[in-house]
């Protein structure tokens, strides 16, 4: 099937089956999450290699990216995510997708809630195909020249990865962090802590 050009760099409609209110949706979604990135001290939670990736990322992709490290969520977790959830005060509860293990992650910082409110509860997290979404996180952890690891999974994981390395150098321990990234095994979160990358 040929794919139909929206105008807008690595969208296709027929893909994704996206239509344009979708983007202008999306464009309000990003346009809050942005503000609340850059103006509630979230920043402050995230490692630097973080920021300046979600600093340097197309702004399609930063939904996804903002989400993934506030959450710790693996890509194919996201869906549990929505406008809904976002709106509420209450804690997001992500199912494990490699088991039937639930994690509590807090709920967003209460920032500008009229403006939270005014964002439509249809608006879709994702407006791009994973592909181009995984080629916008490589392209800008090449670009802020991300010390390269060994054995870390593919860009979308890189988030994990990052934030368990930040998590451990504050002071958490591996078992608190295991919980975060809803591990059942420390063994397994002792694999996304790095002391390569620096902080």
């Amino acid at each position: 099937m040929k794919k139909e050009k929206t105008g807008v760099p690595g969208l296709y409609l027929r893909r994704l089956n996206i239509t344009l209110p979708d983007i202008h949706r999306h464009r309000r979604l990003e346009n809050y999450l942005q503000l609340l990135y850059r103006h509630s001290g979230i920043a402050k939670t995230f490692s630097l290699f973080t920021n300046q990736i979600l600093c340097s990322i197309s702004h399609l992709s930063f939904v996804p990216a903002f989400l993934q490290t506030y959450t710790l969520c693996r890509f194919n977790e996201l869906d549990q995510i929505n406008i809904d959830s976002m709106k509420s005060s209450l804690p997001f509860i992500i199912k494990s997708s490699k088991g039937s293990s639930e994690r509590e992650i807090p709920a967003l910082p209460d920032f500008r809630p009229k403006l939270l409110r005014n964002v439509d509860p249809s608006s879709m997290i994702f407006v791009i195909s994973y592909d181009k979404y995984k080629c916008d996180i490589s392209r800008a952890k090449q670009f802020i020249e991300l010390p390269t690891i060994k054995n870390i999974l593919d860009s979308t994981h890189i988030f994990r990865h990052l934030e368990a390395s930040f998590k451990k150098s504050q002071g958490f321990t591996n078992l608190q962090i295991s919980k975060l990234m809803g591990h059942t095994s420390i063994k397994t979160t002792s694999k996304y802590i790095h002391e390569e990358f620096k902080f």
